[in-house]
This record gives structure tokens, C-alpha cells and sequence, in this order.
């Protein structure tokens, strides 16, 4: 399984770069999309004033599908960068509850003991979505077709 980029990330001069980039502590992650959004692709026009004097120019063209307002794109990097930060205490939180539930209480289960069987039920749940996501990130394509688990092979 892949690690990825280690912990803490944090965002660009606190959040207060409107650029909304999110880095580790050695390089950028990504960049949170803000204002308007959609696929850009490239366009030919044509210029001049005359037949003489027209030429073919090359330019971004843009097809909007919404816009997302700063406020909330600074809510969506803050609250990525929540999630990756507490993950690894959260999985240990929710092992070490398991645990107890294990050798404490499923000896004597009562009607309290449902909620921790719930809690073992997302635990599980949470290691089962992780691995299937490093699977999925394992069978994509790179950039010559091949898929990243039969360059291990």
C-alpha cells in the first residue's frame, strides 16, 4: 500500500492566500477550486481587419457550469485538511473502543453495548472504504496504460 504525503497539511499562509492551495510540510497537495468552474479547452480565432492581414490566434476557452464562493472553497480546504489531519487518531480511537468493547463488555452485553457495536461496525466499515481506496488508486492506469499493480508485479 502507497502512504500518502505526510502529515500535518495546512493551508497557504493560514488561509488567508486566496490561492486556497493546501501543502504538506514540504511541498503543495492540491489547490481548493473557488469562483467559477468548469472544462477549459483550447479554441482557434481568427484576427485582423482584412483577408490580408488574418491570422489564426490560440486561446482558453471556458464551458461554466457554477461558481463556488470564496467563503465556502475556505471551508471545503479547511475541512480537507481536518479529515487527513485526524484520521490516523481517529482510526486509533475507534481500534482502542473496540478493544475495550472486546475484553469488557461484549462478556456481559447489556442494551448499552449496542452503541459500541456500532462503533466496531464503523470501524470496520472505515478500514474495509480505505482499502478498497488504495485498491482503486492501485488499478488505475499511469500515463503508458499500464496499471500500478502490475508495474509491482
Amino acid at each position: 500500500m502507497t502512504e500518502h504525503t505526510p502529515t500535518p497539511w495546512s493551508i497557504c499562509n493560514k488561509g488567508d492566500c486566496p490561492c486556497l492551495t493546501i501543502w504538506c510540510p514540504d511541498h503543495p497537495i492540491c489547490t481548493v477550486e473557488s469562483g467559477v468552474w468548469g472544462d477549459e479547452y483550447p479554441a482557434l480565432r481568427l484576427v485582423g481587419e482584412t483577408s490580408l492581414d488574418r491570422k489564426a490566434e490560440a486561446y482558453m476557452e471556458r464551458i461554466e457550469y457554477g461558481a463556488i464562493d470564496t467563503t465556502v472553497a475556505r471551508a471545503n480546504a479547511l475541512l480537507i485538511i481536518k479529515a487527513v489531519n485526524n484520521h490516523d487518531a481517529l482510526v486509533q480511537a475507534l481500534t482502542r473502543t473496540v478493544a475495550f468493547y472486546d475484553k469488557l463488555i461484549a462478556p456481559h452485553r447489556h442494551g448499552e453495548a449496542q452503541l459500541l457495536d456500532e462503533l466496531a461496525t464503523v470501524l470496520a466499515a472505515v478500514t474495509s472504504e480505505n482499502h478498497k481506496s488504495d485498491q482503486a488508486l492501485a488499478d488505475e492506469p499511469n500515463s503508458s496504460g499500464d496499471r500500478k499493480s502490475e508495474q509491482r508485479g
